[in-house]
């Protein structure tokens, strides 16, 4: 059972370490606001709770370290108000004993100082242990990781980047001694930023190894800390995919050096060089596009 009213419907499950397949799941109503007044909280270095009105009183259930309190007695108690926060997830497995864990999407800990955890769009729940008798159908309740993190909105971009006075409505960049090579060593140090960004360095690892991609699954190689190396498929890979975006979302693009070269022509010798600094870039982020779209293609049988 998923805390999906918590997490929404962006999560994976890995089954003895490998990518499981979902069945797909459809929304439901209930998955919104619903008048329920459920109240989901971060408790400051404890957990989750979440609070609820029941007969004209508040109560309160929590996770801590990835157990719930109280959980039984909100089963026994309360079943309509379980149902609206868990929902199965069933997966059809041969009898044996298995490990489980969930990947969601969640922002980056805002008190992460690892380059790597600073950027990576999941968290990782521990894994449970579950035995699968004969016939018999076991239940497993997952709690939220500490860490994970409601995603929130990335502040805008602004409207130009290559040329940001226009936006200001002037028919000029300012008129200071060096403001050209100002702008094109800020350009450079955006290259050198996303050039040694470790989770371009993952994605680039994962497209390199043809092999384990061939079926739509690919290794990506994240250290002990994220969890270890772990399968990923086109939609996980198109979520970190969109984190690298984010990460760089001020780096330019041609479109915008085509723009600024038309409003002021007499500096098109400047944009030119801005214009070869970014094909480099662009080239690599179309490259790491087709290569996630092609996993997705693979995945879902379109490709054999």
């Amino acid at each position: 059972m998923v805390p999906i009213r918590f997490i929404g419907n962006e999560f994976s499950v890995y089954l003895n370490g490998h990518l499981a397949n979902l069945p797909h799941r459809q929304a439901r109503e209930d998955d919104e606001e619903d008048g329920s007044n459920i109240l989901f909280i971060k408790e400051k270095n404890t957990g989750w709770t979440f609070e609820t009105e029941v007969d004209s009183e508040w109560k309160t259930w929590g996770m801590k370290n990835e157990t719930f309190a109280g959980l039984s007695s909100l089963l026994r108690d309360h079943p309509d108000l379980a149902a609206k926060i868990f929902q199965p997830v069933e997966l059809r497995v041969p009898s044996g004993t298995y490990t489980m864990e969930l990947l969601l999407s969640s922002a980056p800990p805002p008190d992460a100082t690892d380059p790597l955890a600073k950027e990576f769009p999941f968290a990782l729940t521990r894994k449970y242990q579950v035995e699968v008798q004969p016939g018999m159908t076991v239940v497993q309740y997952v709690a939220i990781p500490d860490q994970w993190s409601r995603i929130l909105p990335s502040p805008a971009a602004p409207f130009n980047r290559v040329c940001p006075w226009i936006n200001y409505g002037m028919s000029r960049p300012p008129d200071e001694d060096g403001y050209w090579q100002k702008e094109l060593d800020k350009l450079a140090r955006e290259i050198e930023s996303f050039q040694a960004d470790p989770l371009v360095g993952l994605l680039r690892e994962a497209e390199a190894d043809t092999r384990s991609s061939a079926r739509g699954i690919a290794l990506l190689g994240l250290p002990p800390r994220l969890g270890g190396a772990r399968e990923f498929d086109g939609r996980l890979a198109r979520q970190l995919l969109a984190a690298i975006e984010d990460q760089h979302r001020y780096l330019p693009s041609h479109e915008e050096v085509r723009y600024c070269t038309e409003k002021a022509p007499q500096f098109s010798r400047t944009y030119q060089q801005y214009d070869a600094i970014v094909s480099e870039v662009e080239s690599e982020m179309n490259s790491h596009r087709e290569y996630v779209e092609s996993l997705l293609r693979k995945r879902d049988g379109g490709e054999q």
